[in-house]
């Protein structure tokens, strides 16, 4: 009798063991998943609509004008408080969406994607499927009608053309050719971009403008050097993160010019 009670008393063991092991292993797990979409769903993601409003998506045909210039991104968010952009970078990094959140003026943007030429049909298929929101923004840089600075204008066209070789670069996955002339486009440009600089700092504009322009040339410099490190290490985030500041350095830059006609 006694033997029969301790068979069943370590059967009644084992089985809890099981239980236990199950509810650590695979529910808990499965659980925390469901928890998880559903916060991100009904708690994070609403995040957005309690910010700054995502303008609608912006459609422009190519201009064949020589001085004008047009960036696109692909924003998931835009939000006042930066954590609730870096909250959405995380739900997004869990769906295997890279971000870059970036300061611009009094706001932060979660950017997925950065084209010269509109192009985010993956990125706008994948956001479709997981219904969240998106929009996809240009920044153009009509340089003749915004001044009439000529060091000013070549050094906007030189930043231009060395964020051009980066998204083309970005999107090599195997070394070849290419990347070496990309590269070496972008070592040419960076040393026009540093005599611009010299000469832009050393010119009769204003001290205002001239500080503007250090602060934000020193921001560019600084991005495009990291840049190249990250796309040696392969770190897409970093890499789209520098980009990202690049651009809306230039960005800042290109209004600053407008706004105080220069």
């Amino acid at each position: 009798m006694n033997l029969m009670y301790r068979q069943i008393l370590s059967k009644v063991k084992s089985s809890k063991k099981i239980k236990a092991i199950l509810m650590f292993t695979v529910v808990l797990p499965i659980a925390a998943i469901v928890f998880g979409s559903i916060l991100a769903k009904c708690f994070i993601i609403p995040i957005t609509k309690k910010e700054p409003k995502q303008e609608k998506e912006t459609v422009v045909s190519a201009n064949t004008n020589n001085h004008i210039y047009n960036i696109y991104y692909f924003q998931s968010g835009v939000f006042t408080s930066k954590a609730n952009a870096e909250m959405l970078k995380k739900v997004l990094k869990e769906v295997n969406v890279d971000c870059a959140v970036v300061k611009d003026k009094d706001i932060y943007r979660v950017i997925a994607g950065i084209s010269d030429n509109n192009d985010f049909e993956d990125l706008k298929n994948k956001f479709k499927n997981l219904k969240y929101d998106y929009v996809v923004k240009e920044i153009p840089l009509n340089l003749a009608e915004n001044s009439d600075d000529a060091e000013l204008i070549e050094y906007i066209k030189s930043v231009k053309s060395i964020i051009e070789c980066q998204i083309k670069l970005s999107y090599i996955n195997n070394y070849n050719s290419d990347t070496d002339n990309l590269l070496a486009e972008i070592n040419k440009e960076n040393e026009i971009l540093k005599e611009l600089s010299i000469k832009i700092m050393n010119s009769d504009l204003d001290k205002k403008t001239i500080d503007y322009f250090k602060a934000t040339n020193d921001i560019i410099i600084q991005n495009i050097d990291k840049y190249l490190i990250f796309m040696k290490k392969n770190q897409k985030e970093s890499v789209l993160e520098n980009l990202a500041n690049e651009i809306f350095s230039i960005k800042s830059l290109y209004d600053f010019i407008g706004q105080n006609n220069i």
